[in-house]
């Protein structure tokens, strides 16, 4: 199978190099997203709508927690000129998260003393589990980068593979003892494993960086790239914020239930985008890195990057598109059919999600990191917007969800468009020939389910 998929990908991209770091980290975030993928059902029997919705609630906290955490500091470890300041950046970014987290955990325990707003309900307590997450996703984060950096491949994709065994496997034994809230701990143990599974193979760069680490490095460090915490921090807060609006939004408008309902497709849609996304944004940063060093042009990759993305997700996300409410009643059982229309209305979005979210990467690459937050300020508007008007003028969630990916969907389709343009790119064919292909593929199938019906 490997060999056919190289194969095809060898047309689409002439870099070896290339090809040879995505194919390892593909195959490695492919098989960690089968585990989950054949978990799937088998946990949406095990829990109810609002047991994922309040997975939904901790694992958005502490996503937008994570991010503040470490400043994006870790983000400069493959633009660094040099390796020391690598392993220094390395060893910032995952200090940075622990001080963060000794900070919430301190304000948590403060709260539940005086404020008490938990006293009644046990789950309360497990948003301890929060900062223990930032830790560790500071940690996986940094050493992620630092063996990017050395295009260490092989780890990284073993490092996936263990997170995603790990997390089911726990999120499956507490569901099978009935432990409602039993999600989020699964998760919080898969990034531990991955983390410290990470941590070992970078030991050496943490244990040089410890060596020469001192408070008037870190503030030299601090100064040549204030932009990471400047603009790449808030532009990350405000995207990610932006993409867990509907959990927040939800839960006020409606209830746990409602989110729960809502976050079944999209964890389900979404976990290969961030995997496959993921895997080849990794090698793409580290090519366009060195692309730029070298003043060669990073249009044929971007584009290539674009088309193959594009041409692998079109067929899965137009069947969700098309049949998503069908698939989900199948796959997870008839209590969760509003997922399923969920998922129809979250595919079109999530596709240009797939394309367009590993080259978005070039914002930081060509030091436009003052765009990628002034536009993800905009995305984070619409989607309020969307989410606003379902609820209060339609007093529906279903209105306000599809509101929200349509707004979403048509802000990365000129997003990704636009940074096909930032790349020098020719937008215009490419364009005309995205909207062929998808009429192409999709057409049949509506016609075929209308036929059905």
């Amino acid at each position: 199978m490997r060999k056919n998929v190289s194969k095809y990908i060898s047309k689409i991209f002439p870099d070896k190099e290339f090809l040879r770091n995505f194919l390892t980290l593909f195959t490695g975030s492919t098989l960690g997203q089968f585990i989950p993928f054949v978990a799937g059902p088998l946990l949406a029997r095990l829990y109810v709508p609002a047991d994922f919705g309040l997975y939904a609630l901790l694992s958005s906290t502490a996503g937008l927690a994570s991010l503040v955490a470490t400043g994006s500091y870790e983000f400069a470890i493959l633009t660094s000129d040099t390796d020391d300041e690598a392993d220094s950046l390395s060893l910032l970014s995952s200090l940075l998260s622990f001080i963060f987290s000794c900070v919430a955990t301190l304000i948590l325990f403060l709260m539940v003393v005086f404020a008490k707003p938990w006293t009644n309900s046990a789950f309360g307590y497990t948003w301890f589990l929060v900062p223990l997450f930032v830790v560790f996703q500071g940690v996986l984060n940094a050493t992620g980068y630092r063996l990017n950096r050395q295009q260490k491949y092989g780890v990284m994709a073993r490092g996936r593979l263990l997170r995603a065994a790990v997390m089911t496997s726990v999120q499956l034994l507490l569901g099978f003892l009935s432990l409602p809230w039993g999600l989020f701990p699964g998760m919080l143990t898969g990034h531990f494993s991955a983390a410290a599974y990470q941590l070992r193979s970078v030991r050496c760069y943490f244990h040089s960086a410890f060596r020469s680490f001192t408070i008037k490095n870190i503030k030299v460090l601090a100064a040549k790239y204030y932009r990471f915490p400047a603009f790449l921090m808030p532009a990350q807060l405000v995207n990610e914020l932006s993409i867990q609006t509907p959990v927040f939004l939800l839960k006020s408008f409606f209830s746990t239930s409602a989110v729960g309902f809502y976050a079944l497709p999209q964890k389900f849609l979404n976990a290969p985008v961030a995997l496959i996304g993921n895997s080849i944004g990794q090698v793409f940063f580290q090519k366009a890195v060195e692309q730029k060093k070298h003043s060669e042009s990073l249009a044929a990759t971007t584009l290539s990057l674009f088309r193959f993305l594009f041409r692998i997700g079109v067929v899965p996300f137009s069947i969700m598109l098309v049949f998503g409410d069908s698939v989900f009643v199948w796959l997870f059982g008839d209590q969760w059919v509003q997922s399923g229309l969920f998922a129809q209305m979250l595919s079109p979005w999530l596709l240009f999600v797939l394309s367009g979210s590993p080259i978005s990467k070039l914002f930081t690459v060509l030091d436009k990191q003052h765009q990628s937050l002034w536009l993800n300020l905009v995305l984070l508007t619409l989607r309020v917007a969307g989410l606003i008007a379902g609820a209060l003028f339609f007093s529906s969630q279903v209105m306000a969800v599809f509101l929200f990916s349509l707004l979403s969907f048509l802000y990365w389709v000129f997003l990704t468009f636009y940074i096909l343009r930032l790349a020098k790119v020719k937008v215009l064919p490419i364009i005309i020939e995205t909207v062929v292909t998808w009429t192409i593929v999709v057409l049949p199938m509506v016609i075929v389910r209308y036929w059905l019906m």
